[in-house]
């Protein structure tokens, strides 16, 4: 194979591998995975945003 043929091999494969992982974000499956891995449900992500602010402390 000549050098111009490895090169585009090389990067047929990266693009090949950056279409899966982007796929794999579009679908939700990566970011909902993690939440559930840090204790979150992984429908929404926005519990955060809606819970009550702890009372502040005075020192």
């Amino acid at each position: 194979m000549s050098a111009a043929a490895h090169y585009l091999q090389a990067l047929a494969i990266v693009a090949l591998l950056a279409g899966v992982v982007l796929g794999v974000r579009r679908l939700g499956g990566a970011s909902a995975q993690a939440r559930e891995n840090i204790g979150g449900c992984g429908n929404c992500g926005g519990c955060e945003r809606n819970a009550p602010t702890p009372p502040a402390e005075d020192s």
